[in-house]
């Protein structure tokens, strides 16, 4: 067995300070005789010798703390054959959750910024000598090196939401395939994340002994959350100057209903439709919106809604053509009005 910080083993010195504690209880008392107390005599002698016993035993119990306080501030190791251990180098990696979600808020603020403050916080309480892993959902190849101190801060504090969204699995194996290149006999995970239920695949993963695996968790509050999901035309044909009908569909994830949420629609970068709707907690609605098509042509367009703090499923694009001019073949029946088409005819055979 050895110690990771020896150093600490210096503080046993302080095992003498019960003892002095207890030599100085242990003080000579003066002798007094008096008459007619020979009936006293075997209680006082049996009350002396178990305050003795009692002073040996506490003696004892505050000699067996500080030993064990210091001895795990010296952290002790147990050591395969032929390999030693390095004082004061440990390798850690520090996962943070980048992912829309940790755009969420509660009493403490952003989640993914209590995120970036506990990792730098966390890395400020290692040795200078410590080895780190910053990890994000971006899973860049530089994020695989084992980095320093300051630079472990740097990066940490440059970790930014986007749309990345990791299986917890696939983070611990990544964070295992980048210790394995570290020496360092100390190896740990840590993990801040709100522990989405699409990602927390506990049992895709398998524990190790070794490399202990810490989880942070960091939940938001129930905050009202809406999701634009789909949009799609009342016709399969997009004419230019008829009334369009777009129907929209958007999802409340949040635990209360809705009413009267404002909606929009913009089309080549102007506003074209405006309306309102209402959903129940937990449920899908769909409205519709209406506008005059434009000439044709590629058009882009963009429906969108107002909803913090989550706001990046706020917004859907699309896009579509319109059409001038269709070829098709009428078989009976009328065009409707407005549309004409030249007339042909059928050769006879």
């Amino acid at each position: 067995m050895t110690f990771l910080s020896p150093t600490f083993l210096w503080a046993l010195t302080a095992l003498a300070i019960p003892v002095l504690i207890h030599l100085f209880q242990l003080r000579r008392f003066k002798r007094l005789d008096f008459p007619d107390v020979r009936l006293l005599q075997e209680v006082t002698r049996q009350t002396r010798s178990v305050k003795k016993v009692r002073h040996w035993a506490v003696l004892l119990c505050r000699l067996a703390a500080l030993t064990a306080l210091v001895l795990a501030f010296a952290q002790p190791v147990l050591m395969e054959d032929g390999r030693t251990a390095v004082a004061g180098r440990q390798a850690v990696s520090v996962f943070i959750d980048d992912s829309y979600s940790m755009d969420g808020q509660n009493s403490g603020g952003r989640l993914v910024d209590q995120a970036r403050k506990g990792a730098q916080d966390l890395i400020g309480g290692y040795a200078p000598t410590d080895r780190f892993q910053v990890l994000t959902g971006r899973f860049e190849g530089r994020q695989q090196l084992l980095i320093g101190k300051e630079e472990a801060n740097e990066a940490a504090a440059q970790a930014e939401t986007g749309p990345f969204s990791r299986p917890l699995s696939q983070v611990i194996k990544r964070q295992r395939e980048a210790l394995a290149r570290s020496d360092a006999q100390a190896r740990r995970l840590i993990l801040f994340t709100d522990l989405q239920r699409h990602t927390t695949d506990v049992e895709n993963w398998v524990n190790d002994t070794l490399e202990p695996v810490l989880i942070i968790p960091l939940q938001p509050t129930d905050a009202a959350d809406l999701s634009v999901d789909s949009v799609w035309f009342d016709s399969p044909v997009r004419r230019p100057g008829a009334a369009e009908v777009l129907h929209v569909r958007i999802t409340n994830h949040g635990p209360e209903d809705l009413q009267n949420v404002p909606l929009r629609l913009t089309i080549d970068g102007a506003q074209r439709a405006q309306g309102s709707f209402g959903a129940g907690a937990g449920a899908s609605a769909d409205t519709a919106l209406r506008f005059t098509q434009l000439p044709t042509g590629p058009h882009w367009g963009e429906v969108s809604i107002s909803d913090a703090p989550i706001v990046f499923d706020d917004v859907l694009t699309f896009a579509y053509r319109v059409t001038g001019t269709l070829r098709v073949l009428i078989i009976g029946g009328t065009l409707p009005e407005g549309d004409a088409c030249p007339e042909r005819r059928i050769p006879k055979r």
